[in-house]
């Protein structure tokens, strides 16, 4: 089944990735969310553990794409974290913010 997630009030126009990951409190051992400020990423905190790394379109300030889960009884419950990655060289030092974070969980019918 496909799950649609759209990422809305980003820059037109600007590379865009959805980062997708079963966990919300660490990441490589670092608890969650990390601060990336030292990065050069201001404000901005890293709330997902990165495990899949999706572009997605996003030509007029939203981007969207549907996820794609399979079909299988043992996914149900299952929580999906996602978060935004939009790189904007003119946000900071590092050039890209990071979105809010959304949690999915796996259903049936």
């Amino acid at each position: 089944m496909s799950f649609p997630v759209a990422l809305s009030n980003l820059p037109a126009g600007r590379s865009t990735l959805l980062w997708a990951g079963t966990s919300n409190t660490s990441w490589a051992g670092v608890p969650l969310p990390l601060d990336l400020t030292g990065a050069g990423l201001a404000g901005c905190f890293l709330r997902v553990r990165p495990t899949l790394a999706l572009p997605v379109f996003n030509v007029t300030g939203t981007a969207r794409v549907d996820l794609w889960i399979p079909d299988d009884a043992s996914l149900v419950g299952t929580r999906l974290h996602l978060q935004g990655l939009v790189l904007d060289p003119l946000a900071n030092a590092f050039g890209a913010v990071l979105s809010n974070a959304a949690e999915c969980v796996v259903g049936a019918r």
